[in-house]
């Protein structure tokens, strides 16, 4: 019997535990280089704190919704803009901005001109379906602005003429804009940001832990350079 106990005793503390994979979300397209940027910016923080963490892309709007209901599946969403009013209270934010972006203007007019987001008085817009980090500053601004689902909708509703200005990140743009049937076709990305925003990952409340040393991991990433190796493209 001695043995018997003693045998599992050894099995137990021998016995590797195995990190549970945290599914989070991202209401970005999975193709573009934001989406990429932060698949590699998360594996890299997974592997400093021992977490294993799986990215999924879905549409802003929908990702919005899961994120307030909880449905069980997804353990956080990696990016949210700081402005964006969070209604579930079983949620906490990390902190430390996992992004830091700028909103551009893409055009076809050339003369165009921005200033601020009070500069986009008189224009017709359009934006991405969900996307709180455009929602929120315009709505500040009494303005509105044309929701789309996809990065190539909102551009072909630029070249039909529907909107003058398209609102987005450089990083999700910039793709978009290398695809065969967008080139030569007259579309510009200001040079003038509209603004800059904060985006932090939020977790549910039961991983308050892991939220903690994710923040920590992130803030030692950037002060020792990791953190921009990670978001830089391999070439």
């Amino acid at each position: 019997m001695n043995k018997i106990i003693c045998l599992l005793i050894i099995v137990t503390f021998t016995t590797p535990v195995f990190a549970k994979t945290l599914h989070m979300m991202m209401g970005v397209e999975e193709k573009t280089e934001g989406f990429k940027t932060a698949k590699r910016i998360l594996d890299a923080i997974g592997e400093r704190i021992g977490e294993k963490f799986t990215l999924t892309s879905l549409p802003s709007g929908r990702a919005n919704i899961l994120f307030e209901r909880d449905v069980g599946y997804y353990d956080g969403e990696v990016v949210v803009y700081e402005g964006r009013k969070i209604k579930n209270p079983d949620v906490i934010r990390v902190p430390e901005p996992f992004f830091q972006t700028s909103i551009v203007a893409v055009v076809v007019n050339e003369k165009i001109r921005i200033i601020g987001w009070e500069g986009l008085k008189n224009y017709r817009l359009t934006h991405l379906r969900g996307w709180s980090v455009v929602e929120t500053p315009l709505e500040k601004v009494n303005l509105t602005s044309r929701a789309l689902d996809s990065t190539d909708s909102a551009l072909n509703f630029l070249l039909a003429k529907r909107a003058e200005i398209f609102l987005v990140t450089p990083l999700v743009v910039k793709k978009a804009l290398k695809k065969q049937k967008f080139k030569n076709k007259g579309l510009i990305v200001l040079k003038q940001p509209v603004g800059k925003v904060n985006l932090h990952t939020y977790f549910y409340k039961r991983y308050s832990d892991i939220s903690h040393k994710y923040n920590e991991a992130l803030k030692a990433m950037k002060q020792d350079g990791s953190y921009q190796k990670s978001a830089t493209p391999a070439k």
